[in-house]
């Protein structure tokens, strides 16, 4: 996920040149969300994006939503720079695993509480 406003723009720079590089060299570009705004309680807009298209969301939930989905619809990996947060959505928001998941040492705990919580409370 990368969060956007005028003083974080080197950042979302730094990234589209990363994403450029990769299509130019024809190398897939995993799915990611842009959130732009001045402050994190003042977002104006939300995009998924993938390889070349932009798609704007209404909202921050729809576009991980959307972002997660396409990861699964395609099989593309998790990136590693985020893949515990995803690990975590997976498992505790969308309440499934596969026999392919990573099992991250400080992520698990986070998992493990989230089931039993859900079995208990029958979230």
């Amino acid at each position: 996920m990368l969060f956007t406003d005028t003083w974080r723009h080197k950042s979302y720079s730094r990234r589209k040149n990363k994403t450029s590089t990769k299509i130019w060299i024809n190398h897939t570009v995993q799915p990611y969300i842009i959130v732009i705004g001045p402050t994190l309680t003042e977002l104006h807009a939300f995009y998924v994006c993938l390889n070349k298209a932009l798609y704007q969301v209404s909202t921050v939930l729809e576009a991980v939503d959307i972002c997660f989905k396409v990861f699964h619809v395609f099989d593309l990996h998790y990136p590693p720079e985020s893949e515990h947060i995803w690990y975590t959505i997976q498992n505790c928001l969308y309440k499934f695993s596969t026999k392919y998941d990573k099992q991250i040492s400080y992520v698990m705990p986070i998992i493990n509480t989230f089931k039993t919580l859900r079995s208990t409370k029958d979230i």
